[in-house]
């Protein structure tokens, strides 16, 4: 059985909570992609958990990391120190190596100024924004939410000025 290990994109989602629908931060069904994708690999014969639950001891040579972000030690460090069952792994122990960066580099700057040593990290990379690299793939991130769902309390409020902010409610 071929094994996949998600480095989630917070240190919350680790012990599978990613995969979880029941759970505090499953805000209108943010979760729900990361669900069906759990489910859509064991029908499919693959074992799909948060890399907390990766044992050196028990691994296989077909093991495969992905990660929902990419961690400089700086940020695996405090990862670590908010949650103690963040592991620190070696990512070239893994057979397989992909990179999904969802955040841009207003968000996590650090990947601006590493881009070239991230790419060379991994064996495929996919940005949500084009970089121009042509090693690296442009996705675009799936919304959980129906194409023609309007949020009334979003577009009642009639106090704004100049400029808005739509985000997440995670």
């Amino acid at each position: 059985m071929v094994k996949v290990y998600i480095d989630p994109g917070s240190y919350v989602d680790l012990e599978n909570i990613l995969f979880s629908k029941n759970n505090k931060y499953n805000v209108n069904n943010s979760y729900g992609p990361f669900i069906f994708l759990k489910k859509y690999c064991e029908d499919k014969g693959v074992s799909l958990d948060t890399i907390d639950l990766w044992d050196p001891a028990e691994s296989s040579d077909q093991d495969i990391y992905v990660a929902f972000e990419h961690k400089f030690i700086l940020r695996k460090l405090y990862w670590k120190f908010r949650n103690k069952k963040y592991p620190i792994v070696d990512i070239k122990k893994f057979k397989k190596r992909i990179l999904f960066q969802f955040e841009p580099p207003v968000v996590v700057p650090e990947i601006r100024f590493l881009i070239k040593k991230t790419t060379k990290t991994y064996d495929n990379v996919f940005f949500t924004w084009e970089t121009g690299f042509s090693n690296i793939k442009h996705f675009h991130t799936p919304l959980p939410f129906p194409k023609k769902k309007i949020i009334p309390e979003c577009w009642s409020n009639g106090g704004r000025k100049f400029l808005t902010l739509i985000n997440s409610l995670l």
